[in-house]
């Protein structure tokens, strides 16, 4: 099947978030050129960070699963205006990882693959009632054991643009993402001349540990950073002895910008500032999301 990107064949791209979080595959289907015509998830720290950044995007403030019948009936209300135009839909869905992530299951299995299975269920759905043209579900890549038999590229942000080495599982049909030819750098990113050449960002904000913890959790001066997760990552310089000095903590919005967003982002949030970190951590990569859009098949 020939693969064409979609902005050369001129057809538009109907696209549609759901578990959307703060909104990394919003940006990543955004910056592509799809027309996102509904981003939904069922916190409110999402709901305030959506509609501050993205104003123009639909958003709905539903927890999905807890009344099937209802959300499909709720999609296929929102897509039958699209039902017969010459448009491309893309359903894409980032349903909780916390239940299958190696860090700790802290949540049952069970409840993981409840939402997978709500999603994969939409989605044949829709796909059923000719609303669905390809559609994809990132995870982390723990999920790819308990889903064997869905196809998948499993993704590591920095490939595809993004300054982080963020591996994701995702899955989907009808598209290939395609690389870019130049990682970039986690200080190439921040483009921060006070910091200086050869400082290492550390992960875990480890700021003069010499444990080997913290020194696997450290990403060189040339490379994109290793998997941001919700804590505050900080910039450490090796001193000749081997201890490190610190250069200073990672903002907000430092860490918007090697999860792979714009800079100039409304990171406010009327909530704990927690909230925010965990919002952040587990976004995705705008860039991986642009990848598949831009490697949607085509006839």
């Amino acid at each position: 099947m020939l693969r064409r990107r979609w902005r050369k064949k001129g057809k538009r791209v109907i696209a549609i978030d759901l578990y959307c979080g703060m909104g990394g595959a919003t940006q990543g289907m955004l910056d592509a050129g799809a027309e996102v015509v509904m981003s939904c998830d069922g916190w409110e720290v999402a709901e305030y960070l959506h509609k501050r950044n993205y104003p123009k995007v639909p958003f709905e403030n539903r927890w999905l699963g807890k009344e099937p019948a209802f959300d499909l009936a709720w999609l296929k209300a929102i897509l039958s205006a699209y039902k017969g135009l010459d448009v491309h839909i893309h359903i894409h869905g980032s349903p909780p990882c916390q239940a299958f992530s190696t860090a700790g299951h802290k949540r049952p299995i069970e409840e993981g693959q409840e939402n997978v299975d709500h999603f994969m269920w939409l989605v044949r759905q829709l796909q059923g009632a000719g609303m669905c043209d390809s559609w994809s579900m990132e995870n982390v890549p723990a999920t790819k054991k308990y889903y064997p038999d869905l196809p998948y590229h499993m993704m590591v942000a920095s490939d595809y643009g993004a300054p982080q080495a963020r591996k994701r599982w995702f899955a989907g049909e009808g598209w290939t993402p395609v690389k870019v030819k130049k990682p970039l750098s986690w200080n190439e990113a921040l483009q921060d001349t006070t910091i200086p050449h050869g400082s290492v960002l550390n992960t875990v904000g480890a700021a003069w540990s010499n444990s080997h913890r913290a020194r696997s959790s450290d990403s060189p001066w040339d490379r994109p950073s290793r998997t941001i997760t919700r804590q505050v990552p900080a910039i450490r310089k090796e001193n000749p002895d081997g201890t490190f000095t610190k250069v200073r903590t990672l903002t907000v919005n430092d860490i918007a910008v090697l999860q792979g967003f714009p800079s100039g982002l409304d990171l406010t949030t009327p909530t704990d500032q927690r909230d925010l970190t965990l919002a952040l951590g587990n976004c995705v990569c705008p860039q991986a999301m642009t990848a598949v859009i831009r490697g949607i098949h085509w006839p």
